[in-house]
C-alpha cells in the first residue's frame, strides 16, 4: 500500500501546487494561471519605513497587467526618446493622519461623486465632503471605540475610483517601488524655461511660496512638504481624470496629475512640468504628466525594492 502511494506522491506534488497557483475571478468567470507573488517583500517594507518622510513620491509597477503596458507605451513627444517606461503609478506619502486633519480633507474637491457617478448641486457640495470624510476616516482609518486614532503611516494617490487614502502597508503589494524626495533647499531662478500651464491663485500658499522663489529667498523642503500633503487631503475624493488631461482646471485627477498638482507651486524649480504624450510616441496626443516623468527632474532617488537593485 506504502509503495502505491510514493507512486502517486509526484503526480499529487505536481496536481496540489498547480493549485495553489490557479487564481479564479467570478465577473468575468475566469481562471488564471499566476505562479508568481509580489516582488516587494516583507524585508522591504521594512527597511522602506525607515526611509520615509512625509511628502515623498512613491512609484509603482506591476507584472502582468495589460494596462499597465498601455502606460509604459505612452512617451513624450518631441525629445526623440523612445522608450518604454518603467512605473505605472504615483502617490503621495502624506505620513500620520490625526484627528485635526478630518475637518481639512475634501475641502478642495468639486460637485462630482465618483462611488455614484453622478453631479451634486452646489446646495449637497457640504454633505458629499462630509461623506467622503466619513468614507476615508472612519472607514479606512477606523477610530477605536475609545475615540483614540490609530496609528498610521498613510498614502493618497488617484485611482479608477478617485483620490483614496491608503495604508503604506497596503500600498506596498506590488512588483516594483520608488521612493523620490524634493532636494533640501531651492533656491534661484527656475530650473526650467518651460511656462507655466496654468496660473497660481493669487494669493494661495503655492502663490507665495513661488513669489519667495522668484525673489532669491531659498525655500526649506518641509514647506514644500507640507503644502503638497495638505493639498492632497484637500482632493481626497476627487474624481479620476480618465483623459489624463486635467493638467489646468485640476477638478479630475491621473496617478501622476494629482502628484503634479500638489508640488505645482514649486514645479518649475524642480524641471517637473506637463508634456505631450503619445501612444507608442505617436497618438493620441494630450499634455499630461506620466509617474515616469518625475524620474527627469531634479527629484532624488532615496529608496529602490530589491527588485529594482537586481537583487531578487
Amino acid at each position: 500500500m506504502l509503495m502505491v502511494f510514493d507512486m502517486f506522491r509526484p503526480l499529487q506534488k505536481a496536481a496540489m501546487t498547480l493549485l495553489g497557483r490557479l487564481k479564479y475571478f467570478r465577473a468575468p468567470p475566469v481562471i488564471v494561471f499566476d505562479p508568481s507573488t509580489y516582488r516587494v517583500k516583507g524585508a522591504d517594507v521594512r527597511e522602506l519605513l525607515g526611509v520615509l518622510q512625509p511628502g515623498d513620491i512613491l512609484l509603482r509597477a506591476y507584472d502582468g497587467y495589460l494596462d499597465s503596458w498601455f502606460i509604459r507605451s505612452s512617451w513624450p513627444l518631441g525629445t526623440g526618446q523612445r522608450r518604454k517606461g518603467r512605473f505605472t503609478h504615483a502617490a503621495l506619502y502624506v505620513g500620520r493622519i490625526a484627528q485635526p486633519d478630518r475637518q481639512h480633507a475634501a475641502a478642495d474637491i468639486s460637485g462630482y461623486a465618483w462611488d455614484q457617478d453622478r453631479r451634486i448641486p452646489a446646495a449637497a457640495l457640504p454633505a458629499h465632503r462630509e461623506a467622503m470624510r466619513e468614507r476615508f476616516f472612519d472607514s479606512v482609518l477606523q477610530p477605536h471605540s475609545d475615540g483614540s486614532w490609530p496609528d498610521n503611516a498613510m498614502v493618497i494617490h488617484a485611482m479608477a475610483e478617485g483620490v483614496q487614502m491608503e495604508d503604506i502597508l497596503s500600498f506596498c503589494r506590488c512588483d516594483y517601488l520608488q521612493v523620490l524626495r524634493l532636494p533640501d533647499t531651492f533656491q534661484g531662478v527656475p530650473h526650467t524655461d518651460v511656462a507655466p500651464v496654468f496660473a497660481l491663485q493669487p494669493g494661495s500658499a503655492e502663490q507665495r511660496l513661488a513669489s519667495q522663489l522668484l525673489a532669491d529667498h531659498t525655500l526649506q523642503r518641509h514647506e514644500a512638504t507640507r503644502l503638497a500633503c495638505a493639498a492632497a487631503l484637500g482632493k481626497l475624493g476627487a474624481e479620476y481624470d480618465f483623459a489624463c488631461n486635467d493638467v489646468k482646471a485640476f477638478q479630475s485627477f491621473s496617478c501622476a496629475e494629482l502628484v503634479f498638482y500638489c508640488y505645482r507651486g514649486v514645479a518649475q524649480w524642480l524641471d517637473m512640468h506637463p508634456r505631450r504624450h503619445g501612444f507608442l510616441g505617436l497618438w493620441p496626443r494630450r499634455l499630461t504628466v506620466t509617474p515616469d516623468d518625475f524620474t527627469e527632474t531634479r527629484l532624488q532617488t532615496v529608496w529602490q525594492s530589491r527588485s529594482l537593485r537586481g537583487l531578487v
